[in-house]
Parts: C-alpha cells; sequence; structure tokens
C-alpha cells in the first residue's frame, strides 16, 4: 500500500494550526469590542471596513417553537388519541417552556439583542484611499 506524501500532511497540520490561532485571536477581538459596544462606545463609520450587527439566532423566517408543538402535538396525538394526546403535549410544551433558561440578552446603542449578537465584517463601499497629490 502506497502512503500519502509527507508534505502534504504537514501542510495541511501547519494550516490547521494557524486556523486554530486565527480563531483563537478572533474570539478574543470579539470579546473587546462587544466589551466597548456594551459600555457605550460607538463603531466607526469610515475606514476599509465597517461591522454591522445582528441578531444572535437561528433562522428568523422559521418560527421553532410552533414548529416543535405541532410535531410533539402530532406524535402524541397518534400515540394516545386526540383527547388524551392534546392534553399530553400541552403539558410537556408547558413543562419544557417552564424550565428553560431566558436567553441572554445583549443592549447596544438602545437596541435589544436576544441570544447575542453577531458582528458582520463587510467592506466600506464609500471608503476610497486618499492618495498623495504630487
Amino acid at each position: 500500500m502506497k502512503y500519502i506524501e509527507q508534505w502534504k500532511v504537514t501542510k495541511f497540520c501547519k494550516r490547521a494550526a494557524a486556523l486554530t490561532r486565527a480563531n483563537k485571536k478572533q474570539k478574543e477581538l470579539r470579546e473587546d469590542l462587544l466589551k466597548e459596544l456594551t459600555s457605550g462606545r460607538l463603531l466607526p463609520d469610515e475606514g476599509p471596513y465597517l461591522l454591522e450587527l445582528a441578531p444572535n439566532g437561528g433562522k428568523e423566517s422559521i418560527d421553532w417553537e410552533k414548529l416543535y408543538t405541532d410535531m410533539y402535538t402530532a406524535a402524541c396525538v397518534k400515540k394516545y388519541g386526540t383527547a388524551e394526546g392534546l392534553v399530553r403535549a400541552e403539558e410537556k410544551i408547558l413543562s419544557i417552556k417552564e424550565s428553560a433558561k431566558p436567553k441572554d440578552a445583549v443592549e447596544i446603542g438602545g437596541v435589544k439583542y436576544v441570544g447575542g449578537v453577531k458582528l458582520l465584517p463587510k467592506v466600506n463601499p464609500d471608503y476610497r484611499v486618499k492618495s498623495e497629490a504630487a
């Protein structure tokens, strides 16, 4: 049996290590930015790159609670019959809601981001490099 070339394995491992270091550094920078944002500082609106804030969480277009409730109710009705299934499903859903931890809310600039906030980097379309006139 033939071995994979060592240089390919080495190259892969070096890149994986570099990505790990970069991800760790990005996480530290994100925490620093969030700390400053929650203390009242503002994001810059000039420069080559900008940050956009967005709610952290799943797809806003999907109502996960309703989807799960409907699926669980249908399963209970199928297993226990209509009357008992509806009662069991309602009891279970209520117990899940009561035991669920409240989602953390981060407030930045008077806006609450329930479940956290995403920092989305984007290129500033209005940014122009100033060239020195000779």
